[in-house]
């Protein structure tokens, strides 16, 4: 058996930076760089991996993943552009695909064999020339057994630790999230991910020197849609009395709660323009009952926006677009008015007030935290 090559982890890490994926540290993989085949053909013989001892692996703690599996196109996008909403996937090409060749263009190798075996640890990669049906029960026998002793660090999250105002998701949108991160696993695990990320190196390239994801454009229509016009026109969908609110935020950048009440005229003109309700007095009503918050309403329909925005992308790219904060201090967007058309909603529904800031005053400002409070 022939050890070909042993690479860094880090050098692994680096080339899948500004990515969701990972190879894992558990798997062995199986790469055939010849033909897409469910078997091996060594030496003109073909040989089940059944027959090669895939329960030592299992004896060693470590589950086998053949590269040469057919790709699941249909949930490998809808998992992978919710991530990389920015991504022009139309421009995707499915041919062809080859995962074992593809993860050795990804590391930058050339290879002039057909069959390997891949693992890694928590400091190199490596992988071994398979050429006979003794290469395979050598590898077995130097494999050593998968032990799990990394020191896993936990990420803080911003709802974390009371750091900011726990804004929960709803039901159905929870279930979605859940459904896509189980997908990431499941491609990380089965290194599907492998078909498209050359795609996506390649359009990521020109981001690598940003700080942050390049951000779309939140575009609100004549009828008032909101739609996030750089990631493929996405809709963000929410109720009349919700889209007011959130409005009124974009318009405000940065609103303390207990000073929400003062915002109650605001928010009704709002409603009205955007509302195809005629009973003024419940949509006054309605309003009443936000602006007071007497049994924390308000959160009802921050979630809402929260869950409408992660529907559509990550959370990483969603917290720049729907309303947060910490315990007990103003709530904000944490998005450029410059981002938006925001000024042209301001003009329709408050023509002559002074309580917003005009385009002229706030071209250049961004609505972060801290700008955000001297608006």
């Amino acid at each position: 058996m022939n050890q070909i090559v042993t690479l860094p982890v880090k050098e692994i890490e680096a080339k899948l930076k500004y990515t969701p994926f990972n190879l894992r540290t558990n798997i062995v993989y199986y790469a055939n760089f010849s033909k897409n085949i469910g078997n091996f053909i060594l030496s003109g013989e073909e040989i089940k991996i059944d027959e090669i001892g895939i329960n030592q692996f299992k004896e060693k703690h470590f589950d086998y993943v053949s590269l040469t599996e057919t790709v699941q196109i249909e949930k490998l996008l809808k998992t992978v552009q919710y991530y990389f909403p920015y991504l022009d996937f139309s421009l995707f090409n499915d041919r062809n695909i080859s995962l074992s060749n593809n993860l050795i263009s990804i590391l930058g190798l050339e290879i002039s064999f057909s069959n390997a075996f891949i693992y890694l640890d928590y400091n190199n990669l490596y992988l071994f020339n398979i050429d006979t049906k003794q290469d395979i029960e050598d590898f077995l026998v130097q494999l050593p057994a998968y032990e799990d002793n990394h020191i896993y660090y936990s990420p803080i999250f911003d709802d974390d630790f009371g750091i900011e105002e726990s804004i929960n998701l709803d039901d159905e949108t929870y279930k979605f999230v859940t459904e896509i991160s189980n997908n990431l696993q499941n491609l990380n695990k089965t290194g599907q991910f492998l078909a498209i990320l050359p795609f996506i190196q390649n359009q990521i390239n020109q981001y690598k020197n940003q700080i942050d994801f390049p951000l779309s454009e939140l575009y609100i229509d004549d009828d008032f849609k909101i739609y996030l016009k750089d990631y493929q026109n996405r809709e963000i969908k929410l109720s009349h009395l919700t889209k007011s609110l959130y409005f009124l935020f974009l318009m405000k950048g940065s609103i303390h709660l207990d000073d929400l009440i003062n915002y109650k005229n605001e928010l009704f003109t709002l409603y009205k323009h955007i509302s195809n309700q005629e009973n003024l007095d419940k949509m006054e009503d309605s309003i009443d009952k936000l602006v007071r918050n007497e049994n924390n309403e308000i959160f009802v329909h921050f979630s809402r926006i929260k869950s409408a925005f992660c529907k559509e992308i990550d959370k990483e790219i969603a917290q720049k677009y729907y309303i947060r904060g910490s315990k007990n201090q103003p709530k904000s967007i944490f998005l450029s008015k410059m981002k938006t058309n925001i000024y042209t909603l301001q003009e329709i529904c408050f023509p002559n007030s002074k309580r917003f800031t005009t385009y002229g005053q706030d071209a250049t400002i961004i609505a972060n935290q801290d700008e955000a409070l001297n608006l």
